[in-house]
């Protein structure tokens, strides 16, 4: 009776299953934002959307678009957002900013999204868990 020794088989999964856990957390890239916290999540957010764009502001006040980590001018965001939605009609702006960054500041990027066409901005914020209380 012929048998397949899987034992080899489950130690190389293990491996790559260690190798792919460590390695996730460091391919999440991004604008460095210590994001305000709100109590509730509101899931319905980002349902039925096509590609996401993400604007940053840090706590600096400069704004980057995605994970770019070149600073963007209100008119180069502006330029570059009317590209985007030209491509991708169906586009979701979300608005990451820093708690820090006064609000008219978030107020002068959100007018900024509106001249260049995006008609509905959704704010990026952490949820509140017990042991941030």
């Amino acid at each position: 009776m012929a048998e397949i020794n899987v034992v080899p088989y489950i130690d190389v999964m293990l491996v790559l299953l260690i190798i792919f856990m460590i390695t996730s957390p460091l391919l999440v890239e991004g604008i460095k934002v210590d994001l305000p916290q709100a109590s509730q999540s509101t899931p319905d957010v980002v349902t039925d959307v096509g590609e996401l764009i993400i604007v940053s502001i840090d706590a600096d006040g400069l704004l980057y678009l995605q994970d770019n980590e070149q600073p963007y001018s209100e008119q180069e965001i502006i330029l570059s957002i009317k590209d985007l939605l030209k491509d991708q009609a169906q586009s979701r702006v979300l608005l990451k900013g820093d708690k820090n960054v006064a609000y008219g500041r978030i107020m002068q990027v959100i007018d900024a999204l509106k001249v260049s066409g995006v008609t509905n901005v959704a704010l990026i914020t952490s949820i509140k868990t017990d042991e941030s209380k």
